[in-house]
């Protein structure tokens, strides 16, 4: 929200974009926030930003726990679920609280 600050007191939108990291509640909105990454707001210089879904890391966890407890062995790596949200796709991600 700093670098968005930055570009807007400069008068540089039309030069930036902004993508960032972990898609924080500022930049999705809230019940009555201003929504950066929203299909109407066509006028901020964020782009979309990359969600991790920190939220649901236990559906991918306890799998793997009980396969643990049960003997099983686990592969080495394993990952979660990333990717980036945009205007187009924010209500899919994270549905507003104030639509019914």
């Amino acid at each position: 929200m700093y670098a968005k600050n930055a570009i807007e007191m400069n008068r540089r939108q039309s030069d930036c974009v902004i993508v960032s990291q972990g898609l924080d509640p500022n930049i999705h909105g809230g019940v009555t926030e201003k929504k950066e990454i929203d299909p109407n707001n066509r006028t901020s210089v964020v782009l979309g930003s990359v969600a991790y879904y920190m939220d649901r890391y236990g559906y991918d966890v306890l799998p793997l726990a009980l396969r643990l407890l049960t003997g099983e062995t686990l592969p080495l790596r394993t990952a979660t679920q990333h990717k980036l949200v945009t205007a187009a796709n924010v209500f899919r991600e994270y549905p507003p609280f104030d639509m019914n």
